[in-house]
């Protein structure tokens, strides 16, 4: 004959494997909107780098340019475009064809005002003309 006692489990084992089962839940529910959060994240700069390319080839699809400084905004998200000769005639007289160093930055959103470095290249191009 068997003991009564040995047939099923205690209170106190069914509530240790609600605590250890409630526990995996919340860490379970606690990675899943870790990696939500992070998503977000992760589209924010796809956008951001998509807009830098897209305004990083407006400037050069032109043929020419000229160095300076141009802002703007695009769905939102607030660039910079730097544009710095690098030959050493700025005049662009003594050759046709021209190194320019070109720096694509966004403006952090939420006023934080710090620009985060998206695209940094050179680019050949001819002077534009004043």
């Amino acid at each position: 004959m068997t003991d009564s006692r040995d047939d099923g489990f205690t209170l106190v084992e069914v509530l240790v494997a609600f605590v250890i089962l409630s526990g995996a839940i919340v860490l379970s529910f606690q990675v899943f909107s870790d990696g939500l959060r992070r998503l977000a994240v992760v589209e924010t700069r796809m956008k951001e780098v998509n807009i830098a390319r897209a305004e990083l080839e407006r400037v050069s699809a032109h043929g020419t340019m000229s160095e300076g400084v141009q802002t703007g905004t695009t769905d939102g998200v607030v660039w910079k475009i730097s544009i710095k000769n690098l030959a050493n005639d700025p005049s662009g007289k003594s050759s046709r064809i021209i190194a320019f160093e070109v720096n694509v930055d966004v403006i952090e959103p939420a006023g934080k005002g710090k620009a985060i470095s998206v695209i940094n290249t050179i680019i050949l191009s001819r002077t534009a003309i004043p």
